[in-house]
């Protein structure tokens, strides 16, 4: 894994020939894209980057390939993870501390655990796609093969193993339960 610590707050593409950059394969990184201290990536990852995006601070990028497209941001504390690409969409956004995976073991195998061999395990592998003015909320979880239509808002806490239609509002249903406090 690759730490990213600028002297700056943020890298610009003009850093993006230092030594840090040379573990993994840069494929465009625009003049206006910036990464912030201490994201970390995957060695080997392509990445690209188009106009106007961001990743944020602490931000966790292992996957084989990112592409953002302009205006797509991903924040602080998000954890991209898993064997596929995850591709974003222009002026979409992944908030803080939202998990998209690629790759995760399913109930079908004998073993969930990476110490298993891998032919007791079934592991679903599939890439993500986010389309275009998307909002992925904080602390959503995204899993494999999940395509997310243009326009779309994920809530805030939601779990999301399907395909979401574009033009389409997801809000996590909860239930609060308020009981009187006994006391001693």
């Amino acid at each position: 894994m690759i730490i990213v610590t600028p002297i700056t707050d943020y890298w610009a593409a003009a850093d993006f020939a230092g030594d840090w950059a040379q573990s993994f394969k840069v494929l465009s990184v625009k003049k206006t894209s910036k990464v912030y201290r201490g994201a970390t990536f995957r060695p080997g990852m392509e990445l690209f980057m188009g106009e106007n995006t961001f990743i944020g601070t602490n931000a966790v990028v292992l996957v084989p390939y990112l592409q953002m497209d302009d205006g797509s941001q991903i924040n602080a504390g998000a954890i991209l993870f898993g064997r596929e690409a995850v591709r974003i969409g222009k002026n979409s956004v992944i908030s803080y501390n939202a998990v998209i995976g690629t790759s995760t073991d399913t109930l079908r195998g004998n073993y969930m655990n990476d110490a298993s061999p891998e032919n007791q395990r079934c592991i679903k592998v599939a890439p993500v796609k986010i389309g275009d003015n998307c909002f992925i909320g904080a602390n959503c979880v995204i899993m494999p093969g999940v395509k997310i239509g243009s326009n779309s808002v994920i809530g805030a806490g939601s779990y999301i193993d399907r395909d979401i239609p574009a033009n389409t509002v997801v809000i996590p249903k909860q239930e609060l339960l308020l009981k009187e406090r006994e006391r001693l």
